[in-house]
């Protein structure tokens, strides 16, 4: 609840909001605190101690701001700046779940061979971050079929995280833990994919006003583009019908309406961006887990 309507609110300038933080943090602090010492915890987070785990959790909750996140950045760019129907962003969105289903097996051959498992989690980010980094390029005139295929190739590494992570997951930890091995790495993917999705809700309002206030630093008499723009549309409107004094009105609506969708597409990309740097920083970690030990043959019986 802070998060969602923190940036509606004008965070602690809000009382709710305050109250929410000051209520949240020290109980969760507390949470924590008493879980790791309790004998028998309902989330035994003593288990994060273990290497493998640990990082792994920390993978999940990252990797559930980036897939969520992406998940959201897109449908929303696509109705907001190019004004797409609902329906029509989720047609766009949907091929990308096919290539998840067509990876998710590949990923699991690859991981039964000899392959690292934390090779595959590597390339895995690697690619992840190229594909979010390849999603900056999105512009106010891009098709259909263009973001379409933006979307399959932005999905198209993730198995190679998800699989092993969840292979990775159990390494070094007591086999009657396995439940809470995976509540808890659930749980930090669903946290992260709604602190993420939050959290971007904030960066796109504030990189929105960044761009804004940058772009209107230009329309100014002084600028010979923008007045040559602006005479054009008064041009215009007057063309159509209007008197000078509506279509000058007209003129500076269509300008400011122009700068809006602008700042909203510069937005959406930095966005992208930022998912983009963060996942690269991600790439040599994996190799500071454990690799599995490989499995003994077993012996050939002769009748």
């Amino acid at each position: 609840m802070m998060l969602d309507k923190g940036q509606e609110d004008d965070w602690f300038a809000s009382k709710t909001i305050l109250t929410m933080f000051c209520i949240g943090i020290p109980t969760l602090i507390a949470f924590f605190i008493w879980e790791w010492y309790h004998d028998h915890p309902i989330v035994d987070v003593r288990l994060l101690q273990n290497r493998n785990f640990g990082t792994a959790v920390f993978f999940s909750f990252v990797l559930g701001i980036v897939l969520f996140g992406s998940t959201v950045l897109i449908p929303e760019f696509l109705q907001s700046s190019l004004g797409y129907t609902a329906e029509r962003a989720g047609m766009a969105m949907s091929p990308g779940g096919a290539v998840l289903v067509v990876m998710m097996p590949l990923a699991g051959l690859l991981l039964s061979t000899k392959v690292d498992p934390r090779l595959l989690v590597s390339i895995g980010f690697l690619g992840t971050a190229v594909t979010l980094h390849i999603m900056t390029f999105i512009y106010l005139q891009i098709d259909f079929h263009t973001v379409v295929l933006l979307r399959m190739v932005q999905v198209m590494f993730m198995p190679l995280i998800f699989i092993p992570i969840s292979t990775l997951n159990y390494i070094g930890v007591p086999r009657e833990k396995s439940n809470q091995v995976s509540g808890l790495s659930n749980f930090a993917r669903n946290i992260g994919g709604s602190m993420g999705t939050s959290l971007l809700a904030v960066f796109l309002a504030r990189q929105n006003q960044t761009h804004q206030t940058d772009l209107s630093a230009h329309t100014n008499v002084s600028n010979p583009g923008y007045m040559q723009m602006l005479n054009g549309l008064k041009s215009l409107y007057i063309g159509q019908g209007f008197d000078a004094a509506t279509a000058a009105q007209k003129a500076l609506a269509t300008i400011y309406g122009t700068m809006q969708a602008q700042a909203g597409a510069l937005s959406f990309e930095n966005a992208f961006w930022t998912m983009s740097a963060i996942i690269a920083c991600l790439v040599p970690l994996p190799f500071i887990m454990r690799r599995p030990k490989a499995r003994p043959k077993e012996p050939i019986v002769v009748h």
